[in-house]
């Protein structure tokens, strides 16, 4: 059923009626929730400063009593970010050093080579290394497998008229004759 102009009047007047005290207000809110629409659409924040933390190779084969060929550590900046990032490298096996020295800087849009030395009494096998760059609140992680390998066997010998120079490390062998 509808309401009639005069039933609409005397709503409007109950609603206005001073001895209420809030009348005017509600009809305000009332004329602004339906004319404006509750607002604008908000707009979020900027994104806040960033960064993005990677290591190259993924893999890296290295022979104990050696040092690793370079390892490339690299800081991107996102979001305006350009700081610099502290990086520290865990896992080393055990008597292992970082050239630079872990922790070591890098700043944002630069990399940094890093070679690892192993000691010739290091284990063999897959160490899994953890490079971690922080800067305030912000820590970004990247990872990287070294193959650490025995050190290699050379051997001589000669079978009939030919002579044999032989290499082991760990399950490889190359074998080279000569006439």
């Amino acid at each position: 059923m509808q309401e009639s102009k005069s039933e609409r009047k005397a709503r409007v007047r109950r609603l206005l009626n001073p001895q209420i005290g809030c009348g005017p207000f509600l009809l305000l809110v009332m004329i602004f929730n339906t004319s404006c629409g509750g607002g604008g659409p908000t707009v979020p924040p900027p994104p806040s400063p960033d960064f993005d933390l990677s290591v190259a190779p993924g893999t890296l084969p290295v022979t104990v009593g050696t040092s690793s060929p370079p390892i490339v550590v690299s800081v991107a900046g996102k979001n305006g970010f350009t700081g610099a990032v502290s990086i520290s490298i865990g896992g080393l096996p055990q008597g292992s050093a970082s050239i630079p020295a872990s922790p070591f800087m890098v700043t944002a849009g630069t990399t940094q080579q890093v070679t690892i030395s192993i000691p010739i009494a290091a284990q063999t096998g897959i160490v899994s290394l953890l490079f971690t760059g922080t800067n305030s609140q912000i820590s970004k992680n990247a990872s990287l497998n070294l193959s650490v390998m025995p050190t290699p066997t050379v051997r001589t010998y000669l079978n009939g008229p030919v002579l044999y120079l032989e290499t082991v490390t760990g399950s490889e062998t190359a074998r080279l004759g000569l006439l």
